[in-house]
């Protein structure tokens, strides 16, 4: 699977993440995610 910035999942880790929820470790290692939930947190 392959996600995009776009993606409502990734925007939704990056929203945790950046709230302090989450850490980048807790996002699932599936397909590309966890790249791309970086690229937007760090955008």
């Amino acid at each position: 699977m392959t996600f995009t910035t776009e993606s409502r999942i990734a925007q939704s880790y990056a929203i945790l993440i950046l709230a302090g929820q989450i850490i980048i470790e807790d996002v699932p290692n599936v397909g590309n995610l966890r790249e791309v939930v970086q690229q937007i947190i760090t955008a």
